[in-house]
């Protein structure tokens, strides 16, 4: 009873407690929020009676207008205010100085009152693009804060437009140092600072790309809008007028691409996407997926959807809030913002409406992609006028420190297309301090088919550089450098040999790229032959002259032809690249088919050089695996992370995957399925993707697929995790089974699944993972893994696309008649393939036998002599033959041949010859 009683007494004082501590709030008004009345503010900022820490505080907003065509505005303008302390909220900037606000080249003054901001980090402007002739050429906002008398410098310089630039109404900016704003005021020519690099560096681009479903009434004409999260800020509220890709937006199956820029999110947690409701019948919308890709962080993340936003469908929400997908997210190396000035000359004709193109070069051949400098049409008939200077700002990726060339070019289309350029100025900023770097590269020349040499490409080299830094006592220190040890231009004689062969030669038209281990040609189209007026005949030798700047040693090459005329095949023997300053002479050996008839009917090849020892790349080898390779293991186990990273590197094996999808309805899926194999002691794999081949996507109901994939060998296995990349409720998959094998163990697993990996279905779970102890274990021949090496000889014409079929033999028994994949360029003159291929385990080998089929349009092929180590001994087989397997050629006229396995100089077997007699009866018929 004691108790009970203390409990009671504890109770009373702390309800006494809390409500002592109650305490009301006072904000105290005593004004107007009314448009016809004091100031016409409907929006006001409230302190509390008794706040010490805050205080009201006035700014001065300063907007000014461009002063080019068309720059003013009738739309109304909103804006908010950042500081360390807080936000303004958006304000419509109403009541200017001026009666008709935001005209051409005009400064507009506004008044604002909020609660003290603090120090400003940046500030938000759109408008909301109603009135005739919306769009607004915002130069600049300048902001001062009255209490203490400072002013901040928020530099625009940029359309806010539907139809100009990248199509956006909002900007966010950020302020600058006056130092930078003054810069211009000593230089009569440049009277204006251009800080968009500073302003590009400080903000971060992303691409926005929308998926719309492609199904019945998928589409929307409804307003969509959109909010970015980030862990910091988030951007507000975005509408999407401006797709790149269509003029009908959001259409069903469609893409439609949008540019948004921010300041300081912070890492992306999720995007909020709805519409209006407005359009009628046709507002409801199916939102497949949103994919945002920020090129400055070097990241692209997917925002899976596959709902409807649709007051009729689903649950009726017209705004969903989406979130990466972990598995979609891919990393890559950060691009970097540069400032790109084109200077036009003053001659007659200088200008061109064109589409010109950009490549920077860094040291050891580091280099951008290819980046047009106008985004439509539009804008390519604004820049590029006689005595122009022009300003871009492109990220790309970062070449390093020295930016050692440049390549500059245009397409060669529209009215009088050639182009006069004065010179290029690429301005970076520095990577430690505040500043800048200009790097200067002289042209003087004509890009033009009928002027000059009738080049449209040229590559520069920098002659100048201009550093501009900040010092400490606030002034800005300009330096400039000659360029001394720059890169030289170098002439490249080359010569194109056509086989003699039936129907060899091409009216196509012919591009070449050359490589080397300093940088690139670019491709080149090979249009005047010094040689013959009818280029690439039979049998015949075109020669041309490339001007470029220096490659250093030259190991490859990159040909094409662009099948047009009738007669566009092209059988190319070889080239030859001679450097006229080095004297040195670089042959290739090609002796294939660029035909979308014969062959493998690609038009395009790549070629090395005769006796190359690097590492080749085919042309559709996949360069996005890496990347996400690397993006999904993010999200590994970190416990498992640790134990992994003191392990040593395990060896790579095969791994056999079949699965058998289910039969019921909506058992099937699109998205990528995964593996991970995980053994003893947390050992596991990387996730292995199961991509189906011939660009299928996807696993239909009833289906059988198998895989082979290569990963760690996790010694036994334990366990098998089974998922797939797909977040979406459409996303679902119903797995019948699933089989392991692995054939170096000899050992496959087969597990009864019979589960939905689906996030509507079953427990939610779009992946598995399944216990050994739970499957079928079945012995399986085993198998080990052997290095193939074969040698094709060096003689004209050695090189075949026939299909070539390998028994092997031992003293333990033979393999069944393995195809080699010629894999694009494989078993070509000169060659030495290295793949590695299973076998059963029937060491030590005895003989090979090799037997091609004669088809294909080479079907000859001398082979010089293939090498076998087996991965698990290091024992070396070597098998020689060095001759043609041909119906045509060489003194055997075989398709097939046997050759003795030679380990350590002892051959395993000895050659018999064997004579067959065969005796028909002497009978009738």
């Amino acid at each position: 009873d004691k108790k009970k009683k203390k409990k009671e007494e504890e109770e009373v004082e702390i309800i006494e407690e809390l409500q002592e501590v109650v305490e009301t709030f006072t904000f105290p008004c005593n004004r107007w929020l009314a448009r016809d009345e004091e100031d016409g503010e409907i929006v006001v900022e409230l302190l509390t009676e008794a706040s010490e820490e805050l205080e009201m505080n006035s700014y001065e907003v300063y907007v000014y207008t461009g002063t080019m065509w068309g720059a003013g505005t009738d739309a109304k303008v909103y804006i908010t205010i950042y500081g360390e302390i807080g936000d303004t909220g958006e304000r419509w900037l109403r009541k200017s100085n001026h009666l008709n606000k935001f005209e051409k080249g005009q400064e507009d003054v506004f008044s604002l009152t909020a609660v003290d901001l603090g120090v400003l980090k940046k500030l938000r402007i759109r408008h909301d693009n109603s009135q005739a002739s919306p769009g607004w050429f915002l130069d600049r906002v300048e902001i001062v804060d009255t209490k203490d008398d400072t002013t901040f410098f928020f530099p625009c310089k940029r359309w806010l437009a539907v139809d100009e630039d990248d199509g956006q109404l909002a900007r966010e900016l950020v302020p600058v140092d006056e130092a930078f704003m003054k810069k211009g005021d000593e230089d009569e020519d440049d009277s204006e600072a251009t800080l968009g690099l500073e302003q590009k560096a400080m903000s971060t681009t992303y691409t926005v790309r929308i998926k719309t479903g492609d199904k019945k009434y998928a589409g929307t004409d409804a307003n969509v809008f959109m909010t970015l999260f980030g862990t910091k800020d988030d951007t507000g509220i975005i509408t999407l007028k401006a797709s790149k890709t269509h003029r009908n937006k959001f259409e069903r199956g469609m893409i439609d691409e949008f540019t948004v820029e921010a300041v300081d999110l912070g890492p992306l947690s999720k995007l909020r996407i709805g519409h209006d409701n407005c359009g009628g019948g046709s507002a409801g919308w199916f939102l497949d997926w949103v994919e945002i890709d920020a090129q400055s962080v070097g990241q692209k993340l997917r925002f899976p959807c596959g709902r409807w936003l649709d007051k009729g469908e689903d649950d009726g929400a017209i705004v969903r809030d989406l979130f990466p997908n972990p598995l979609q997210t891919e990393f890559y190396t950060p691009f970097v913002p540069y400032e790109i000035k084109t200077f036009t000359s003053d001659v007659f004709g200088a200008g061109t409406d064109a589409d010109v193109f950009v490549v920077l070069y860094g040291r050891d051949g580091v280099c951008t992609q290819q980046k047009s400098l106008c985004v439509n049409k539009r804008e390519r008939r604004m820049y590029f006028e006689r005595g122009a200077e022009d300003m871009f700002i492109v990220e790309l990726e970062d070449v390093g420190d020295v930016i050692e060339k440049i390549r500059i070019g245009h397409d060669n289309r529209g009215v009088n297309p050639g182009w006069h350029l004065d010179r290029v100025e690429i301005r970076r900023l520095l990577r430690k301090g505040k500043g800048s770097e200009t790097a200067i590269f002289p042209c003087e020349r004509w890009l033009a088919k009928s002027e000059d040499d009738g080049e449209t490409m040229r590559e520069l080299q920098p002659s100048d550089i201009i550093t501009e830094k900040l010092s400490r006592d606030g002034s800005l220190k300009v330096t400039e450098v000659e360029v001394e040890d720059a890169l030289e231009t170098h002439t490249y004689n080359v010569s194109v040999m056509t086989g003699d062969v039936n129907g060899a030669g091409t009216d196509a038209n012919v591009f070449l790229t050359i490589y080397g281990d300093l940088g690139d040609t670019g491709e080149r189209k090979l249009s005047k032959s010094e040689t013959n007026t009818n280029k690439f005949e039979r049998g015949s030798v075109d020669k041309f002259t490339i001007e470029a700047v220096d490659l250093g040693q030259v190991f490859k090459i990159k040909i094409r032809h662009d099948n047009s005329m009738l007669n566009a095949d092209w059988y190319l023997d070889q080239v030859e690249v001679f450097d006229v300053d080095t004297e040195e002479v670089y042959l290739f050996l090609c002796e294939r088919w660029l035909s979308r008839k014969r062959e493998d009917r690609l038009i395009e090849r790549v070629f090395y050089i005769k006796g190359y020892e690097g590492v080749r790349v085919s042309l559709n080898s996949k360069k996005t695996s890496a990347l996400t390779a690397k993006s999904v293991d993010s999200n590994m186990n970190k416990k498992n992370k640790k134990k992994r990273d003191k392990d040593v590197e395990l060896p790579i094996i095969p791994y056999h995957i079949s699965i058998c999808t289910g039969l019921e309805r909506d058992a099937s899926t699109t998205s990528r399925a995964y593996v991970i194999i995980i053994g003893v002691d947390h050992t596991q794999t990387e996730r292995l993707w199961l991509d189906l081949l011939d660009g299928r996507k996807g696993f239909q109901a009833g289906s059988l697929e198998s895989f082979e994939a290569h990963g760690s060998d996790v010694g036994e296995i334990k366990k098998v995790e089974l998922g797939h990349d797909g977040a979406t409720p459409e996303n679902c998959w119903l797995v019948d089974e699933l089989a392991v094998a692995v054939p170096t163990k000899g050992v496959k697993y087969i597990f009864a699944c019979k589960c939905w990996l689906a996030k509507d279905r079953g427990d939610g779970l779009t992946a598995r993972v399944f216990n050994v102890l739970d499957a079928e274990a079945i012995a399986i021949s085993q198998k080990t893994i052997y290095e193939l090496t074969v040698v094709t000889g060096d003689v004209q014409n050695a090189g075949t696309d026939t299909k070539i079929f390998m028994s092997v033999f031992g003293a333990n028994g033979s393999t069944e008649e393995i195809l080699l994949q010629k894999n694009e360029d494989r078993f070509e003159r000169g060659q030495e393939d290295t793949f590695n291929m299973e076998i059963d385990d029937i060491a030590p080998l005895k003989k090979i036998r090799l037997r091609i089929d004669g088809s294909g349009s080479r079907p000859d092929w001398f082979l010089d002599k293939v090498l076998m180590r087996n991965l698990n001994t290091e024992e070396v087989s070597v098998f020689t033959y060095e001759e043609w397997l041909s119906r045509t050629c060489g003194p055997k006229k075989t398709m097939i041949c046997e050759m003795p396995a030679v380990v350590d100089e002892e051959v395993m077997v000895e050659l018999t010859t064997y004579i067959i007699q065969v005796k028909t009866s002497d009978v009738s018929g």
